[in-house]
């Protein structure tokens, strides 16, 4: 029983010695491109489409201004193919 528990705490000792060496190794950083411009704001509202069996998610992206709607057809979510650009709507 004694040599267990001394088995025990020399398996602890290795795994709490490795983990205090990987702190110490950098990670491995991604290819990640950072931003353009500033972070998109969205504006989400529910409702009903015409024509559709399910309800909808209208999603407006308040900073590229482009609306875009989401549908569930019970088995899943249905998108667009392209957002609807507001800019070109309203012609700013």
């Amino acid at each position: 029983m004694r040599s267990k528990a001394i088995f025990a705490m020399g398996v602890l000792n290795v795994l709490l010695l490795a983990s205090l060496c990987f702190r110490f190794i950098p990670a491995a950083q991604g290819q990640i491109r950072p931003a353009q411009g500033k972070a998109s704001e969205y504006l989400m509202i529910t409702g009903d489409a015409q024509g559709l069996p399910g309800g909808a998610v209208y999603i407006l992206d308040t900073s590229n201004q482009l609306l875009t709607i989401r549908t569930f057809d019970g088995k899943a979510l249905q998108d667009p193919p392209l957002a609807l650009d507001l800019n070109r709507v309203f012609k700013k």
